[in-house]
């Protein structure tokens, strides 16, 4: 078995290779701007769904009387 000391200094030696690793991809994930763009584009993308949403639950009730008119007139005309 490995002596206390050198187990003790191994371990140590894991963690810092670790958290060197992990420090590492944290800056290379803060440099990295296509994330930031990706981001960007989601919210831009659930802007316009929730204006389009909204603008239909606004016309919705004029859009369904107009409708009703057309195949009203289209049952009528036959």
């Amino acid at each position: 078995m490995f002596h206390t000391g050198l187990r003790q200094g191994l371990v140590i030696h894991f963690w810092e290779l670790v958290m060197h690793t992990f420090l590492s991809a944290v800056q290379q994930f803060v440099k990295d701007e296509d994330g930031i763009t990706a981001i960007e584009y989601g919210l831009i993308a659930a802007l316009m769904a929730t204006a389009i949403t909204a603008g239909f639950l606004l016309i919705k009730t004029n859009l369904l009387s107009v409708l009703t008119e057309i195949s009203t007139n289209l049952v009528l005309k036959d």
